[in-house]
């Protein structure tokens, strides 16, 4: 499944330019962006179901200044091209990784002999095995690589006005959903009862506005003795007369999440 860039305008430009402001401060001559947070926000093209796959590899290569350039499975190029309006380059087999492309593109972005920064450290993660970053070190011997994590946690600490809507829009849902679902009479249903109303209250919010909005997770506990299990997974048990129930709920409306937690009893 994939979508058009949930902004428009001048989003993307926006935080490319601020991206390679401080590429310019930090020793690094270019970034190499595989994980879907990342890659996300830069290149503004969705492909959620791809990124279940770890048999492929999404990457984007920042240089300096310029435009970036994407590495996609062919089958994506289309919209990977219409999204993000960049550079795109594809590969076609999935029962190996694409390091030879890879590493082509990041010689050809960003230098054979350059200083690149990667996802490292911190929250962050590459969408690749660590075997194949290795291999593209191999395939590229004269590059160093470098913590990259940093440069782009910064960047995306500051969020504009577009974004923070989408977080209040998420935060919206999560809101809609407790109060439809606990001001009703609970007694009788399951745990998957509740989880499966709150989820659909969740999206049912979410019609109201444009955006793609897609449940995150809930997790759900209910009744005496269970109360340690907050991240516990919805379970057929009935709920009875006097029980909590509390419940963790998430949604992402464009990729942007909510995360809080309600009780009732």
């Amino acid at each position: 499944m994939t979508t058009a860039a949930p902004f428009r305008g001048t989003e993307y430009q926006s935080r490319l330019e601020r991206v390679q402001r401080r590429l310019r401060g930090t020793g690094l001559d270019g970034l190499l962006l595989t994980g879907m947070p990342d890659f996300e926000y830069l290149t503004g093209f969705q492909a959620r179901v791809t990124w279940t796959s770890y048999s492929r590899i999404l990457a984007v290569v920042v240089p300096e200044s310029g435009t970036p350039s994407l590495l996609v499975p062919g089958f994506l190029e289309a919209e990977a091209r219409s999204a993000s309006g960049m550079t795109v380059r594809t590969y076609g087999r999935i029962d190996q990784p694409p390091i030879a492309e890879l590493a082509s593109l990041v010689g050809d972005v960003i230098g054979r002999t350059a200083t690149l920064g990667a996802e490292l450290v911190g929250e962050t993660r590459p969408g690749m095995a660590p075997e194949d970053l290795r291999q593209l070190t191999l395939a590229l011997p004269q590059l160093h690589l470098r913590d990259g994590a940093a440069l782009m946690h910064a960047v995306r600490m500051r969020k504009s006005a577009d974004e923070i809507e989408r977080l209040r829009r998420a935060c919206a849902a999560n809101t809609h959903a407790f109060r439809r679902v606990f001001q009703g009479d609970l007694a009788g249903m399951t745990e998957r009862d509740v989880a499966a109303d709150l989820v659909r209250e969740a999206l049912q919010a979410g019609r109201e506005w444009d955006g793609w909005t897609m449940p995150g997770w809930v997790a759900i506990t209910s009744g005496p003795g269970n109360y340690d299990r907050f991240l516990g997974h919805p379970r057929p048990r009935v709920l009875e007369p006097g029980d909590m129930v509390w419940a963790d709920l998430g949604v992402t409306v464009d990729g942007y999440w909510s995360d809080f937690c309600r009780a009732a009893v």
